[in-house]
Order: structure tokens, then C-alpha cells, then sequence
């Protein structure tokens, strides 16, 4: 039935039925016990990441509970974790609408929503409500979606967005690779990345914060750029990557060019990603030596592509578009079939999973 709508309206009475519901206790017992695996039944998932401990891998990707309305609805389903977000510190409405689309064909979305979101200190209002919910929660926070804040005013920005909500998530991501904005990819030139750093560095210490700090890069970077990219970061000490962003190219898609076309521009996210964030995520885990962890993102619906992303080097997974086109069981699923994947390789944790099928380190920084 909700294919049958536009997909962000169909996202809209999605999430509305779900903040319903997550306000009957009985409701949220019901979800429970239907949607619980993890925490007692399959140890195996079970991992510390970041200092941080976490009763399965599977997170739910920034862009999909924009303004931390949905966690308890989240937290029910099973989901490992949570990154809320993208977060700007000024309110911000996005591109006009439609702005969302499927691809059923491809099990993929392109959207160009914008960065549509209620501004920092609302969400942060919303997180400081939460009461009983048994997951991790991540902050995706980015540059305000306006041309006027560029340069220095767009580092204050982010800086600002930072600090309004840096007491109320267990780890924040920079989102210095947003295709949606005219302006969106200008941090992951290093130059640039270098002076953002090095401005929430100096925030972090003066808020004597010891919250993980992770940066999430875009699918299109070129690996040279992300060795780059990576290198800088590494100088600032930062706790992680978040690999990858949507992609706004078009790789072979079964859906008609014609009607691709039509849609236009976007960032592109769901199956045809998965080639270019294993890629990625394999890249990085080699670059850094498996010494960072990494969040695998991109294409993943499914056990089996949970597991090829932990394989190359992912300690996370989040997903957004599978659960689009899986539902809302798919967290249950994958962690079933992830578990016995495990068992049947012989890993006795998921953590000796990680980058199993790429331990030949290609040196880079290592060096």
C-alpha cells in the first residue's frame, strides 16, 4: 500500500504510524517481542566499538529519523544502533518537493531532500526526552543548507550545530560528503577538511568531551583523494569513518534510462552502491591498517551483504534503503543469518570477522 504513494509520503505516514505507536507501552512490548534477537540469544553480535558497546552490528543510516522522532520505534525493532540527522544548526526546509524516489527495479532510492531538518536545538530537545530505549544513538551534523554560510561562517556553523548537541549522543559524524547541496562535498578537499578539524578539535577540548568523532565521505571520492582525505584525519585523531555516502552517478541500473532521467539529479543509495562502498570501506581498512574502525554503509539488504562489508573491514553496518524495500523485520532477519554465518566460518565474535578477507594491508599510512 505504501508503494502505491510518493515515497516521501509514504515515508511521512510511515513515520507518523510510528511515533504513534511507540507512545503505548503495550505496543512497544508487542514490537519486542517480535522483533528482539540479540541481546541474550546471539552473544556472537555482540561487540565494543569506539569504547562503546553495541548488542549487534545493524544501525539505522542519518536520513531516515532526520529530527530524533523515531529512536524507540528504532530501539524496538532490534536495531543495534542509531544515527539521527543529518542535524544542521539552523532549521532548514530542503529542495522543493517531489525530492524522493524508488527504484524498484534496483531496490535503490535517489533523493534530494536537501538536508530538510528542524535545526539543532530542537533535536536536541527531542534527545533529551528519550526515556527506555536500549540502543546506541549517533549524531550526523552538517553545514546549514544555505549558499549565504560558506567558508568561515560555514565552520562556525557546524561548530555551533556541535556544541548544541554534543552532551546528547553516544558519537557524532561530520557529513563532509552530502551530494544534495550545491555546496555539499566542499570539506573533503583537504585544505578545507583540515581547517573544520581542527575547529571541532578545539570545540571537543573546550567542552572536555570524549565523545568518538567519525567522518563520513562520499562514494564518488576518488581512492586518492580519500587516502588524502584519510591522512588529514588521521592527524586530528579522529575515532572513525562512516564509508560511504550516495553516489550521484549512474552505474547499469535495470530501471529505464529514460525514466532515471526524468527523475534527475540526486544522491542514489540502496544495491547499485554496494560495489563502490566495499570498495571504499576495503581501502580504507587496508590504508589504516585495521587499527580505525569503520561503518560500512551502501547496499546492504541482506545477510549476506552485511557480511561481505564486516569482511572487508567494517566493525558497523547501517542501513536505510533495505529497509525500505525488506521492512521492518530485516534487522531480525540479517542478524539470524549474519549469527550463522559466523558460526559457520568458525569466529567465535564478530570482531575476529572484521577484515578477514582483507588482511594483505597495502601501506599507506602504515608506513
Amino acid at each position: 500500500m505504501l508503494f502505491c504513494l510518493d515515497a516521501e509520503r509514504a515515508h511521512s505516514l510511515a513515520s507518523n504510524f510510528a511515533k504513534r505507536l511507540q507512545s503505548y507501552s503495550a505496543a512497544r512490548e508487542l514490537l519486542r517481542t517480535v522483533c528482539t534477537t540479540t541481546s541474550k540469544t546471539l552473544p556472537r553480535l555482540r561487540s565494543t566499538v569506539f569504547d562503546i558497546d553495541f548488542k549487534n552490528p545493524i544501525g539505522i543510516a542519518a536520513g531516515f529519523d532526520k529530527n530524533a522522532e523515531l529512536i524507540p520505534f528504532i530501539s524496538d525493532l532490534d536495531f543495534g544502533f542509531i544515527e539521527i540527522g543529518s542535524v544542521s544548526n539552523l532549521p532548514c526546509q530542503g529542495n522543493p518537493k517531489p525530492r524522493l524516489f524508488r527504484l524498484p527495479a534496483d531496490s535503490a532510492l535517489i533523493n534530494r531532500l536537501g538536508l530538510n531538518n528542524i535545526g539543532a536545538d530542537l533535536v536536541a530537545e527531542n534527545l533529551k526526552s528519550l526515556s527506555n530505549c536500549d540502543i546506541v544513538i549517533g549524531a550526523s551534523i552538517v553545514k546549514t543548507h544555505d549558499p549565504d554560510i560558506l567558508d568561515k561562517r560555514a565552520i562556525i556553523d557546524i561548530v555551533e550545530c556541535y556544541k548544541k548537541l554534543h552532551a546528547q549522543a553516544h558519537y557524532f559524524t561530520l557529513n563532509v560528503s552530502c551530494p544534495n547541496t550545491s555546496d555539499g562535498k566542499t570539506f573533503e578537499e583537504s585544505n578545507a577538511l583540515k581547517e573544520l578539524l581542527t575547529a571541532i578539535a578545539s570545540t571537543k577540548g573546550g567542552l572536555n568531551s570524549k565523545t568518538p568523532l567519525l567522518v563520513k565521505f562520499s562514494a564518488d571520492i576518488p581512492l586518492t583523494k580519500l587516502e588524502e582525505a584519510i591522512s588529514v584525519c588521521e592527524e586530528h585523531s579522529i575515532d572513525g569513518y562512516v564509508l560511504t555516502n550516495t553516489t550521484t552517478s549512474r552505474p547499469t541500473l535495470k530501471t529505464p534510462k529514460t525514466l532515471v532521467d526524468n527523475i534527475g539529479s540526486g544522491g542514489l543509495s540502496g544495491k547499485p552502491l554496494f560495489a563502490k562502498s566495499i570498495e571504499r570501506v576495503r581501502f580504507a581498512y587496508s590504508l589504516l591498517g585495521g587499527k580505525k574502525p569503520i561503518i560500512g554503509v551502501g547496499g546492504i539488504d541482506s545477510a549476506a551483504s552485511a557480511y561481505a562489508h564486516i569482511k572487508a573491514g567494517a566493525s558497523l553496518l547501517q542501513l536505510y534503503t533495505g529497509l525500505v524495500y525488506e521492512g521492518p523485520l530485516i534487522c531480525k532477519a540479517i542478524n539470524y543469518e549474519l549469527n550463522h554465518l559466523l558460526l559457520q566460518d568458525g569466529f567465535a565474535t564478530l570482531r575476529e570477522a572484521v577484515g578477514s578477507a582483507n588482511k594483505k594491508f597495502i601501506g599507506g599510512l602504515q608506513g
